[in-house]
């Protein structure tokens, strides 16, 4: 028997305390903390491009609180692998949150990212592309964190999602895999 694979728990133990250190950085802003993102709050924010920056920053304050309460919950249901009525409303937090923070959040900073990855260059690397990547790492561990509660509590394996359904077997998947190369094969030498 194969030990139970790690990626599930250390992928919800990088989102937990991501967005536990996000949750306690909205606490201070609204205790009074200094809030950096919005323009009208700090002039010489370099954030001047997300498009938070025209967002009050009570809203962006309270959303942050919200959500990240809600998506701690969710890891600690998916922690107890709660079932039942609430088991859908664990997956579609844990999915709204990803999405969230990894495609809603990054915004057209994200564009920014993609050509060079121009992260290589330390001195170029300012706060706003730090704060898209971790949390973009977060939100791409809470839905890989997601996806393996949804195959426990479904009955799959955790790491590859088959069932013990019968007749889905590696022995199948091979033959199935094997025709598909013998198709393509052909295909390609049809086309020539």
């Amino acid at each position: 028997m194969t030990p139970a694979p790690a990626w599930p728990r250390l992928t919800a133990r990088w989102a937990a305390a991501v967005l536990a250190g996000y949750g306690a950085v909205a606490l201070w802003w609204l205790a009074g903390g200094p809030y950096p993102w919005a323009v009208p709050g700090n002039p010489d924010s370099n954030f001047r491009d997300h498009w938070l920056a025209d967002v009050p920053a009570g809203v962006v304050e309270g959303i942050t609180l919200v959500v990240t309460g809600a998506t701690l919950l969710a890891l600690a249901a998916m922690h107890r692998d709660v079932t039942g009525r609430r088991r859908p409303v664990v997956l579609a937090v844990g999915v709204c949150t990803a999405v969230l923070l990894v495609l809603v959040l990054p915004g057209n900073l994200s564009l920014f990212l993609i050509p060079g990855f121009n992260l290589l260059p330390v001195k170029r690397v300012a706060w706003p592309q730090v704060h898209v990547v971790l949390l973009a790492s977060a939100g791409f561990a809470l839905c890989l964190a997601t996806l393996a509660y949804g195959r426990r509590t479904a009955g799959r394996c955790e790491q590859c999602g088959r069932g013990a359904r019968p007749g889905w077997s590696r022995a199948r998947w091979t033959r199935i895999g094997r025709g598909a190369a013998y198709v393509a094969t052909v295909a390609r030498w049809a086309t020539r």
